[in-house]
């Protein structure tokens, strides 16, 4: 008993240092009570790629907003095949498994949830950003697809971005995904990525595929 609780906390801590990655506290939407400036741009942002709504506000439900809501909550709630981590079932946008050290979060920021109609049937599809940590201190950032998010929801599909890459904005059409990161530049550690780069992905046979190599954009 004592050596799983050992486990636990050694696997939360490694974890949570990971995660930290994206701790900023505009995106610790863990309760509480907005004001009136729900709307306001830290909370609402307009900027391409990077339209969001806090979902644990409780002011300014708009339509737009709760409908936004409503889709991020099958995000959070959707199973997941993982590279470093296999398949994974989220609850609440968090899966753990203290026996593996192993914990996986739905990253619910700007710039990490979007939605589109990636897969060209006229339908919606959900696309985020998920982050996992294994027990060392990789944090791996992957690309992620929910199709049909509205109406009947598949598991979803992921391709690996990264070994802790930030990522900053999501732009979906039909068919495709830009993904703008900071990613490690040739003189980087792993720890602390400097390079913003943009790499497009498509749909392929049920798959995410980069095209080409990432284009390094100005800072």
């Amino acid at each position: 008993m004592k050596s799983t609780i050992a486990l636990l906390i050694a696997g939360l801590g490694l974890s949570l240092a990971g995660l930290g990655l994206y701790s900023d506290h505009r995106f610790q939407n863990q309760g509480g009570t907005a004001t009136a400036a729900e709307e306001s741009p830290q909370n609402h942002s307009t900027q391409p790629g990077k339209l969001w709504y806090n979902c644990r506000s409780r002011e300014v439900w708009t339509p737009a907003k709760k409908a936004w809501c409503q889709k991020t909550e099958v995000l959070k709630n959707s199973k997941y095949q993982l590279a470093s981590s296999g398949l994974v079932q989220l609850q609440r946008g968090l899966y753990e498994n203290p026996s593996q050290q192993t914990t996986v979060r739905l990253l619910d920021q700007p710039g990490t949830i979007a939605y589109g109609d990636l897969s060209r049937d006229g339908r919606e599809d959900g696309i985020a950003i998920v982050a996992a940590n294994t027990g060392g201190t990789g944090v791996f950032v992957y690309l992620t697809a929910v199709m049909d998010v509205s109406r009947a929801p598949q598991e979803g599909i992921s391709v690996l971005l990264g070994d802790r890459v930030r990522v900053e904005a999501l732009s979906v059409k039909p068919g495709q995904v830009m993904v703008e990161m900071l990613a490690q530049g040739p003189k980087d550690a792993m720890c602390c990525p400097t390079q913003r780069v943009r790499q497009t992905y498509t749909l392929r046979n049920n798959q995410l595929v980069a095209q080409g190599k990432p284009v390094v954009l100005p800072r």
